[in-house]
């Protein structure tokens, strides 16, 4: 089994039990983000739960409404351990039954109430809604993710740990916003990139910087 067969399943549940109007695939960071009027909705889809997929969920808080994980129906239930985690960092837990087709809620999560800035701006209508949630690195290669990869390069390569205005990148750097400006320096600035672009604001400015994991300031 691979995570993308969860998709499809997944995808109905949201869409015609949790009553979500939209539903995306590989948005930013996260596997589906969902839409329910003003409500998003953000779920990591993995083969097993385990500690790294309870940290993705858990940083998913700061950007959705609800987060949840999603996994393959397990014949034996998740412990009393797992579930503590999963209340006390208010995380919802999804079970899919792929020979059925189905997905049900096994845990429901709390309403963030860390969130502090959308992830609306990266949905590309008639795009991330074509994608196929949990597919592997190599199956395919977003639009976002060759953007990103563009970014990566200049800053690493040509900038050699200078900072560079977001004006600068664009001058080198093809992307697929169709507001580059403001799209690029918002997608810069979230979270889910600061493990490798570090950015500061100088007299009203805001420059970037490509740094090595672990070297952030």
């Amino acid at each position: 089994m691979k995570e993308s067969d969860l998709y499809e399943p997944l995808k109905q549940f949201l869409l015609n039990q949790m009553c979500c109007h939209s539903v995306y695939a590989e948005v930013g960071m996260y596997d589906v983000v969902a839409l329910k009027g003003g409500v998003t909705v953000v779920v990591e889809m993995k083969k097993h739960l385990n500690f790294k997929v309870l940290e993705q969920a858990y940083r998913a808080r700061t950007a959705s409404d609800y987060y949840f994980i999603s996994v393959p129906e397990p014949k034996q239930y998740h412990g009393w351990f797992i579930r503590d985690i999963l209340k006390k960092y208010g995380i919802g837990l999804i079970y899919v039954d792929v020979e059925k087709q189905q997905a049900h809620i096994e845990e429901w999560g709390a309403r963030s109430r860390a969130k502090n800035h959308s992830i609306r701006h990266l949905i590309r209508e008639g795009y991330h809604d074509k994608l196929t949630g949990g597919l592997k690195s190599g199956e395919f290669r977003t639009e976002y993710g060759e953007t990103i990869e563009r970014v990566k390069t200049f800053l690493k390569w040509h900038r050699r740990d200078r900072w560079a205005t977001v004006d600068e990148i664009l001058e080198y750097v093809q992307t697929h916003y169709s507001s580059p400006k403001a799209s690029l320096t918002a997608t810069l600035k979230e979270t889910w990139n600061a493990e490798w672009c570090e950015w500061k604001i100088e007299k009203r400015k805001t420059y970037f910087r490509y740094v090595e994991e672990g070297e952030q300031t």
